[in-house]
């Protein structure tokens, strides 16, 4: 926007120092000031720019021009002055509070190491193949496992491989049980692996307790559990052999053809 007239900077200088009476030169000083810092958008309104073309044509005498190395140096005395940021400490329902991104922080974090705690227990349950790393299940049956993919043959407890029945015996005397609960186990199993997983989070993240990381289990996953445990005793006492010594025997009563085995574990022979 090209100016309509322009005035020469002494002219300006004059006007304020005519009227300095009743608007001394500070008022001027404070107003730019204040609408210069406060009200910029507003302020700029009022300012009138002048292309390039116009400020090459402008009239401009000695008296317009300021010799910087005139202006004596200001010394700006040195300041203690420290200011301080004060949050206010009454808990806010506003999503932007610092106290509430703290909560939800520290609930995220709380969910996530408890997600840890979760996929450390069902992982528990899972053994692998020794040879071809399939992971499988023993859902019942005897403790002799064949690896549906490899054949390979190891014991379900301690995942040993084994080649016939001598690894199994009393479990009192340190041999790995040929048949067992198998919920039991698996139970057994999960708890470990809850309270290793549970201890590693803890001492990482101190500041959570056991009841923040607890697994809350619903009431319908506990009736579908304690239907699965029946049916583990059941099929436990309906297992026609057992372990005498370091042989495999035939319990009196039963038939010699063991009920339908899971597709990992190996019926006996």
């Amino acid at each position: 926007m090209v100016r309509p007239a322009v005035r020469h900077v002494h002219e300006i200088v004059d006007l304020i120092s005519d009227d300095e009476q009743d608007n001394p030169l500070e008022d001027y000083v404070d107003s730019f000031d204040v609408h210069s810092v406060e009200q910029p958008a507003d302020f700029g309104a009022d300012l009138d720019f002048l292309d390039l073309p116009e400020l090459g044509n402008a009239e401009v005498d000695e008296r317009d021009v300021i010799d910087l190395t005139a202006i004596p140096d200001v010394d700006v005395p040195p300041s203690d002055v420290t200011y301080h940021v004060v949050e206010d400490a009454t808990p806010s329902n506003d999503s932007t509070s610092p106290l509430k991104r703290c909560e939800e922080a520290k609930k995220d974090n709380e969910t996530t190491m408890r997600h840890v705690v979760e996929e450390a227990m069902p992982a528990a349950m899972i053994r692998k193949c020794n040879r071809c790393q399939q992971p499988f299940i023993k859902e019942y049956g005897c403790n002799k496992i064949s690896c549906t993919s490899c054949g390979n043959k190891q014991c379900y407890i301690c995942s040993k491989n084994v080649n016939n029945y001598e690894h199994f015996g009393d479990p009192d005397k340190g041999r790995c049980a040929l048949h067992d609960n198998v919920e039991d186990v698996h139970e057994q199993a999960v708890k470990r692996a809850a309270d290793e997983t549970m201890a590693r989070v803890k001492a990482g993240n101190p500041e959570l307790s056991e009841a923040d990381l607890m697994v809350q289990v619903s009431a319908r996953v506990q009736q579908a559990e304690a239907a699965r445990r029946g049916r583990a005793v059941e099929r436990l006492n309906e297992f026609p052999y057992k372990m005498l010594a370091d042989q495999l025997v035939h319990r009196p009563g039963f038939p010699r053809i063991p009920p339908l085995q899971g597709a990992d574990a190996e019926p006996p022979r």
